[in-house]
């Protein structure tokens, strides 16, 4: 059992460190963007690229999810038949539609005229095969998931990112390519996966031999899960379309280029996710594990707290960095950090939903998640709709901040009868108020860096001396904080 325990958190971490390299190497793409793109090239290949993630997942019709759920360890002829329908299913689903989109190219560029008036509809054929490469290998990934080959998976996903990076930086920043560049990056990284993945899929692949019923039964299974992967996607990005359509592609480069900015806090929720879930599965059995729980999102709120306040008060020095290209971030989308704060709040919902989770999941009643996913997914297009036209930017990420905020009231209010936990919400109310009065205050003040980390160590001295630590945490953390390394 413990020898199970450790390679689960070994692939967890392997896993979890992944997805945050993966992430910050994708980050780093930002000031390239602000230094070689206009506003308006920023927007349009952010409307581009935010269509083709709702693309992919059409294009996989469930059958990566439900590939997991056929996936059998002891009977390789099974598994083999379930990757063969799978990739198979997804191969003809995707290309039928990316045949579609290479025909009908010059009807499809009417709809990015930027694009059209430039390049014509050669972006849009050269686009239309990322989702194609793409959804390709998502079957190969679960494999090596399901064989535990964490390392593979690993290499794989950050040689990708590695590469489009590479090409992107090339493209744009050397040879001027614009958002042709970066179609043509995106294009280039994602056939490399393919071509990488090519030996995996060789030794996974089985001719067919007739048994539709499997496939009848991963579509029974995988079908039903698309509604909730597309409202999942529309939480994340139905802002992007959206303020396009009301307020222009240049007003999207601003938002797209200061949302990037946020990149800490979705960090700290990823790596908290990550680490999140294999915990509770491995925990939630012993006697005080709802205890344990409750005052885990106690800490996960004071962190969220440390980190708002950082990134709140430096980023504004971090884009006055050199870069490639000039500054960190181009000046000229500097008058758009206002949202930066609004964004990492809605981020930080996003972790309570995390955390409020993990009561689904323990007691495999999972239905009532995509409930909560699709009420904020709708609200989210309702809000953008409404608040953009008025607020502008500032509109879409306080949308996308209701909308996180609407997700974690739906779980909570199903929680309760559920899985209650008796959450320390006086605690977690209390590091909220001190921690927006602390925010609000320095702003009011004239601008200086040293008032900015004076109020960073108000916040810590705060909690630390008027109560709030009880005495357990209090020697724990000297425990912590006096432990020599080794």
């Amino acid at each position: 059992m413990l020898g199970k325990l450790r390679t689960l958190a070994s692939d967890a971490l392997i896993y979890g460190l992944t997805t945050i390299l993966v992430r910050f190497m994708t980050f780093l793409l930002t000031p390239l963007y602000s230094n070689y793109l206009s506003k308006t090239e920023i927007g349009v290949f952010t409307d581009l690229f935010s269509i083709l993630g709702f693309i992919t997942i059409v294009y996989c019709v469930g059958l990566d999810t439900s590939f997991f759920r056929f996936f059998v360890r002891d009977n390789v002829n099974r598994t083999k038949e379930a990757f063969s329908y799978s990739f198979w299913g997804i191969f003809v689903v995707s290309g039928f539609f990316t045949l579609m989109v290479f025909v009908f190219a010059d009807s499809v560029a009417l709809y990015f005229p930027e694009i059209n008036s430039r390049f014509g509809s050669s972006v849009i054929r050269i686009a239309a095969f990322i989702p194609f490469c793409d959804v390709l290998t998502f079957i190969p990934y679960a494999v090596l998931r399901m064989n535990r080959r964490a390392k593979v998976f690993a290499g794989l996903k950050i040689m990708t990112v590695a590469v489009n990076v590479i090409a992107t930086y090339l493209l744009i920043a050397v040879f001027k390519m614009g958002i042709m560049g970066i179609v043509v990056a995106g294009i280039i990284s994602s056939g490399v996966a393919f071509l990488a993945f090519i030996p995996i899929i060789m030794q996974w692949l089985t001719p067919l031999r007739g048994g539709k019923s499997l496939l009848r039964e991963m579509l029974v299974f995988g079908l039903p899960t698309v509604p909730s992967a597309l409202s999942l996607m529309i939480l994340q990005v139905a802002d992007r379309p959206i303020m396009k359509a009301i307020g222009g592609p240049e007003m999207l480069g601003m938002y797209s280029v200061n949302y990037r900015l946020a990149l800490p806090m979705l960090l700290l929720v990823a790596v908290f996710e990550f680490a999140w879930r294999p915990f509770y599965l491995s925990n939630h059995e012993e006697r005080d594990s709802k205890i344990l729980f409750s005052r885990i999102l106690t800490y996960f709120t004071l962190c969220c707290a440390l980190v708002f306040l950082i990134i709140s008060f430096g980023m504004e020095y971090v884009v006055r960095m050199p870069f490639v290209g000039g500054r960190f971030i181009n000046p000229a989308f500097w008058s758009g950090m206002g949202i930066i704060p609004i964004v990492m709040g809605g981020y930080f919902f996003n972790g309570i939903f995390t955390n409020l989770a993990a009561g689904f999941h323990i007691t495999k009643r999972t239905k009532f998640l995509p409930i909560a996913t699709v009420i904020a997914a709708a609200s989210n297009v309702l809000l953008n709709i409404i608040l953009i036209p008025k607020y502008g930017i500032y509109g879409g990420a306080w949308a996308t901040f209701g909308a996180y905020f609407l997700s974690m009231i739906v779980l909570y209010y199903y929680s309760r009868n559920i899985y209650p936990v008796p959450y320390e919400w006086k605690r977690i109310f209390l590091i909220i108020i001190v921690t927006l009065g602390i925010f609000w205050g320095v702003n009011a003040l004239p601008d200086m860096i040293w008032t900015k980390i004076l109020a960073i160590i108000v916040l810590v001295a705060f909690f630390r001396f008027t109560g709030f630590f009880n005495e357990e945490e209090i020697a724990a953390i000297k425990r912590l904080v006096g432990r020599k390394p080794k």
